[in-house]
């Protein structure tokens, strides 16, 4: 669960250049995902699945220290 958590927090943290990437340098890839990434409901929604994540991480950490 902590991969994926750290996966989406660091992909979220490059939205904008993948964004920028994909506006400005004409890059070919499959339609359908080159719309999602450029959607913001989908940034939205993984900003959402992030946060929810967050929580059961932090518990798990807090757990391992103890």
């Amino acid at each position: 669960m902590g991969s994926a958590y750290y996966c989406i927090k660091n992909l979220i943290k490059t939205k904008v250049a993948l964004c920028n990437t994909l506006y400005k340098e004409g890059i070919e890839m499959d339609l359908l995902i080159k719309q999602k990434i450029l959607n913001d409901f989908f940034w939205q929604e993984l900003q959402i699945l992030c946060n929810f994540l967050e929580l059961f991480v932090k518990f798990i950490n807090q757990l391992q220290s103890d």
